[in-house]
């Protein structure tokens, strides 16, 4: 008895497990997307999508991009268009790594805090704890970035 009471349960959890309706929706460049090739996405703490291209930074809030580009005369720009990674930290900061490995880090108000090292940095990573971590290119050293506002 007990078998078939369990049998059912399962049963009827599995059918209505598999009977939601999941909505999909597809952006692309006439969506207002930057690029079409899309290489991470993350999302932030307000449910926004932060997406990376071959071409440019992009940020959905569920209703328009913005899009993130470098800008030469503005070093508080994004420090290169080709995005390969992106990560949340702990705190909800959004963290950028370019193909030409520069990192960076959204401060608000369409502005990015560059930083800089000592050695190329090679990847970036987020720890258990949620920190940032660069691993830097010539001695392979792990940074970990704590920086305190």
């Amino acid at each position: 008895m007990l078998k078939n009471v369990i049998s059912f349960i399962i049963s009827i959890s599995c059918v209505f497990g598999w009977s939601q309706h999941i909505k999909f929706e597809s952006f692309e460049t006439s969506s207002g997307l930057s690029n079409n090739s899309v290489i991470d996405i993350e999302n932030d703490l307000d449910g926004g999508l932060w997406i990376a291209t071959w071409d440019g930074l992009n940020y959905y809030d569920g209703y328009e991009f913005t899009i993130y580009k470098h800008d030469v005369n503005d070093n508080t720009s994004i420090p290169g268009n080709y995005i390969v990674k992106l990560e949340r930290d702990n705190a909800g900061f959004i963290w950028i790594f370019t193909r030409g490995g520069n990192v960076s880090k959204y401060i608000g108000n369409n502005k990015f805090q560059n930083l800089k090292f000592d050695e190329a940095p090679k990847r970036m990573e987020v720890s258990k704890k949620g920190n940032i971590i660069i691993q830097t290119e010539i001695f392979h050293k792990i940074q970990e970035c704590l920086l305190k506002e």
